[in-house]
């Protein structure tokens, strides 16, 4: 079990922050707002329409009934579900219809209180930075 949420873990760095997320965060937020130049349309198109989708499909293949590893919370539902989070604050929530299994799973890790209070904490920044705090109600 610890080697396999280790390895979910660098699945989730690769494979949802590097390829979706960064590029999503970098060309929608920090070019635009923090370098004062236009971000790659380009870029966040490849995110979404390829990389996100094929992330998205692994882990819909996977145990998505309770936690990602074993009976509880550990790191491989941490790596996916902040990177979940992080998708939805910037405005691109899951699809249920198309990732029923994953929306659902991310709607049960969400209700847990670790979560919650993470969330609850962070709430200034996110208003601060207008982030699309919709998929909290």
């Amino acid at each position: 079990d610890y080697a396999r949420a280790l390895s979910l873990d660098a699945w989730a760095a690769a494979a949802l922050f590097r390829a979706v997320v960064h590029p999503i965060f970098h060309n929608q937020i920090i070019a635009p707002k923090s370098k004062n130049q236009p971000g790659d349309a380009a870029a966040i198109r490849t995110a979404l329409e390829d990389r996100a989708p094929e992330a998205f499909a692994h882990l819909e293949s996977g145990k998505l009934d309770g936690f990602l590893v074993g009976e509880r919370l550990s790191i491989a539902d941490l790596a996916v579900v902040s990177n979940l989070i992080q998708l939805h604050y910037l405005g691109h929530p899951l699809d249920p219809a198309r990732h029923p299994e994953l929306a659902a799973y991310f709607r049960r890790q969400l209700a847990l209180p670790v979560f919650r209070s993470a969330l609850d904490a962070e709430r200034p920044f996110a208003e601060r930075m207008a982030l699309d705090r919709s998929f909290m109600d």
